[in-house]
């Protein structure tokens, strides 16, 4: 069985260490957890919060991300920016594809929903250096292969059940895809300035963020675990 790997390694990646998202019971369901982390480094340094995310995900998700950076100061946020916003650039065909991905879930698209505030600063790398490593067109294309995978399963809980199964075990050491952006966006993170500042990034970049801030001398104060959505094991209920 496939596992959507060329989309989850796109919008995802991974690392060698934790903490990766995982499933816990909800009640009678099962949901999809990602982490969040909390780190200080004492007084003279700003407080950090690692907001693991994944790219599509229920509307509550997003609601408390939403929340959550208000809470914030400045906020980091994963992305490359397209040169360019017409419909058939790369970044907006692979937009579409991810929308069609949450459709056959039924969840909703990250750039759908979360819309960008003033105290949020992009911190990724540019679309020539993306572009250099990514072919964007064969990963819109795997989008789209998976998506329709997802739509031959018997019910929206089955498809996410099959979706999270390759998320969870999706563990990539693409040194492009996590260490190079982490890079990226703690090079956005100030080393002055009051206030928390939140990094929004994909869940599975996570691990290496908060390594390379523990390196830079912050601590780990804690971490919650956050539905991103959730489903029966088990359903024959039809869409």
């Amino acid at each position: 069985m496939r596992v959507l790997l060329p989309v989850l390694l796109f919008v995802l990646g991974g690392c060698a260490t934790g903490p990766w998202p995982r499933v816990e019971k909800v009640g009678a369901r099962s949901a999809l957890m990602v982490p969040w982390v909390e780190l200080s480094a004492g007084k003279e340094a700003r407080p950090v919060v690692v907001m693991g995310v994944v790219h599509v995900a229920e509307p509550a998700f997003f609601a408390e991300v939403r929340d959550a950076t208000q809470r914030c100061a400045l906020v980091l946020v994963e992305g490359v920016a397209p040169k360019s916003s017409a419909f058939e650039a790369p970044l907006a065909r692979y937009e579409r594809a991810l929308e069609e991905l949450a459709e056959a879930l039924g969840v909703v698209a990250q750039h759908r929903v979360l819309e960008p505030r003033s105290w949020w600063r992009n911190a990724d790398i540019s679309e020539e250096e993306f572009a250099r490593d990514v072919d964007i067109d064969a990963v819109t294309m795997a989008t789209r292969a998976d998506t329709a995978l997802l739509r031959a399963e018997v019910s929206i809980d089955a498809a996410r059940a099959r979706f999270v199964r390759g998320l969870v075990a999706a563990a990539s050491d693409d040194g492009f895809l996590i260490e190079t952006r982490n890079a990226a966006a703690l090079r956005a993170l100030p080393v002055d300035g009051v206030g928390r500042v939140g990094l929004v990034y994909g869940a599975h970049h996570v691990p290496d963020l908060v390594a390379r801030l523990e390196a830079r001398g912050y601590s780990v104060t804690n971490t919650k675990w956050i539905p991103v959505m959730t489903y029966a094991e088990s359903s024959s209920t039809l869409r």
